[in-house]
């Protein structure tokens, strides 16, 4: 180490700080809502039973409304797409599984809704979709990209009302 630099001292609770980003209180929040057992990732499961772990985890974060920041704030949400991101990347260290059936939800299924879909349908179910009444999917095709889509099955059923 070269004679300069041998005083210099890094300040670690700034330089935290500095890296929880302008929505460090979503993160402060999440993390320490992810501390709790219920939230955490458990091992030597069963594929169904680490599947109905991750569908009670994210039921709980909809019950407790912790979800849908990016929402409009009509539907409960917050109008605030960077606070979300912050706090649902804070999900990922308590149960992997949890933060993607979370992201295929509200972030996948909820947001096709939302940007696609017209008033009518916002108000028929965004609110469902938010609260987990209204459990969604999203299936994709990835062209040459080995998902293997083509030994699927998938049966859509139009419905009118």
């Amino acid at each position: 180490m070269s004679s300069k630099h041998k005083n210099l001292r890094v300040n670690q609770a700034e330089l935290q700080e500095h890296l929880l980003g302008p929505w460090a209180e979503d993160r402060r929040q999440l993390r320490k809502i992810m501390e709790e057992p219920i939230f955490h990732y458990q091992f030597n499961l069963t594929k169904e039973d680490q599947r109905e772990l991750a569908m009670q985890q994210i039921q709980e974060l909809a019950d407790r409304k912790l979800i849908g920041k990016a929402y409009p704030k009509a539907f409960g949400g917050k109008e605030d797409p960077g606070g979300n991101v912050a706090g649902f990347s804070e999900m990922f260290h308590a149960n992997p599984s949890m933060q993607i059936k979370g992201g295929v939800q509200w972030g996948l299924f909820g947001s096709a809704i939302l940007t696609l879909g017209n008033e009518e349908q916002h108000q028929r179910w965004l609110p469902g979709v938010l609260s987990l009444e209204l459990p969604g999917v999203y299936a994709m095709t990835e062209i040459g990209h080995g998902s293997d889509v083509g030994n699927g099955d998938t049966t859509a059923i139009f419905f009118t009302d």
